[in-house]
C-alpha cells in the first residue's frame, strides 16, 4: 500500500475510534494497521487487537470492521511464515551434517534420552528459556517409565522416540552417548539436534556445533571452534580460538581450553581444568578437576596435577 492509500486510511481509523495519530507515527509503520494498532494503545493503553470484539458490536462502523479485518489478516500471515519458518528448521536440522548458529535454527519439538541427572539440567535449560517443545524423556529403564524428571514424564524405550522427534542424548556417559547415537546411524534415523541457550551463551557465527551436542548456560565459545557431535559442554566452560573438540566429548563446568587445544573423540576435560594452546588431550582420555594439560595428552588414560602427570589408564565409568 503506497503512502497516500496509508494516510488516508488512518485518517479514516483515527476519525473512528479517536486516535491520535502524528505524523511521525505515519513514517514508523509499514501498514494502516500497525500504524493504528501503535497509536490505540499509545492512548488508551491497551492493544488495539482488543476491538475486534467492538467489530462485532458495531458491525456497522465501516472503520472499525476495517481494522478488525486487517488485524486479523496480520494474524493469518505470522501463522502462515511461523508455520513456514518450523518446515525450513526441521528440514535443515534434519539434512545438515552440523548446525551453524547463523542459520538460526529452532526445532520445536525435542525428545530427551536418559532420565538422570544430567537430564534434569538440560530440562531445566530448555525450559527456562523456552523456545522448545519437550515432548517427553525416554529411557530404557523400565522401572523408570511413568515417572517424571523436572517435571517432565518419561514415556518409554528410546525405540518408542517419535520418527519425526529431535532429541538429545542426555547421559552424561560419553560412551553410553556414543553407543546411542550409533544405534540411530544404523537406522538411517535423523541425528539429533544441537540445543544451546541462545540467550546464556555465545557461540560465533564462524564456529560450529555437531548434532545432539548440548551447551549450558554460561559457555563461551571463540571464533572459528569446531564442537562434535552428541557433546557436553557444562556450564560457563571457555573455548578460545580455534579449539577443536571432538565427537562425544565432555567439558566441564569451568574448565578452559585455550586457542588450538584439541579434545580428541569421548575425552573428558574435568570441572575447571585448564587445557593449554595447542595441547591435544587424547581419545577417551581423562583430565582431572583443576588440573592443567601444558603437553600432550596419549590416548586412554588419565591425568592429573598442575601440571598434569599421567597416572593410569582412564578406567571412568560415569562423568555426569
Amino acid at each position: 500500500m503506497n503512502s497516500l492509500a496509508t494516510m488516508a486510511c488512518a485518517s479514516q481509523l483515527s476519525k473512528a475510534l479517536g486516535l491520535h495519530i502524528r505524523p511521525t507515527d505515519v513514517l514508523a509503520h509499514a501498514s494502516p494497521a500497525a500504524l493504528a494498532e501503535a497509536s490505540y494503545e499509545r492512548v488508551h493503553g491497551r492493544a488495539a487487537s482488543s476491538t475486534a470484539a467492538t467489530a462485532v458490536e458495531h458491525e456497522d462502523d465501516p472503520a472499525v470492521s476495517a481494522l478488525a479485518t486487517l488485524l486479523e489478516a496480520i494474524r493469518s500471515e505470522r501463522d502462515v511464515l511461523e508455520r513456514a519458518a518450523v518446515s525450513v528448521a526441521h528440514a535443515a536440522a534434519t539434512k545438515s551434517k552440523s548446525i551453524r548458529p547463523s542459520d538460526g535454527v529452532v526445532v520445536p519439538h525435542y525428545a530427551i534420552i536418559g532420565g538422570g541427572g544430567h537430564a534434569s539440567d538440560v530440562i531445566m535449560t530448555m525450559s527456562r528459556e523456552g523456545r522448545c517443545k519437550i515432548i517427553g524423556v525416554f529411557d530404557d529403564n523400565e522401572a523408570s517409565h511413568g515417572c517424571s524428571v523436572q517435571g517432565v514424564r518419561v514415556v518409554g524405550a528410546i525405540a518408542s522416540i517419535p520418527v519425526e522427534a529431535h532429541w538429545l542424548i542426555c547421559i552424561g556417559q560419553n560412551e553410553v552417548r556414543q553407543k546411542i547415537a550409533e544405534q540411530f546411524d544404523a537406522k538411517g534415523a535423523n541425528r539429533g539436534s544441537p540445543f544451546w541457550p541462545h540467550n546464556e551463551t555465545v557461540v560465533p557465527r564462524n564456529s560450529t556445533v555437531g548434532e545432539g551436542t548440548f551447551i549450558a548456560a554460561g559457555v563461551v565459545i571463540g571464533p572459528r571452534v569446531t564442537i562434535g557431535r552428541h557433546c557436553i559442554l557444562q556450564p560457563g566452560c571457555l573455548l578460545g580460538h580455534d579449539v577443536v573438540v571432538h565427537d562425544y566429548a565432555f567439558v566441564g563446568g569451568r574448565a578452559m581450553l585455550a586457542g588450538f587445544a584439541i579434545v580428541e573423540e569421548g575425552a573428558v576435560v574435568g570441572m575447571a581444568a585448564v587445557v593449554a594452546p595447542k595441547v591435544r588431550v587424547g581419545a577417551w582420555s581423562t583430565v582431572m578437576i583443576q588440573s592443567a594439560a601444558v603437553a600432550d595428552v596419549p590416548a586412554g588414560v588419565a591425568c592429573g596435577g598442575v601440571p598434569a602427570v599421567v597416572f593410569g589408564v582412564s578406567e571412568r565409568t560415569k562423568v555426569g
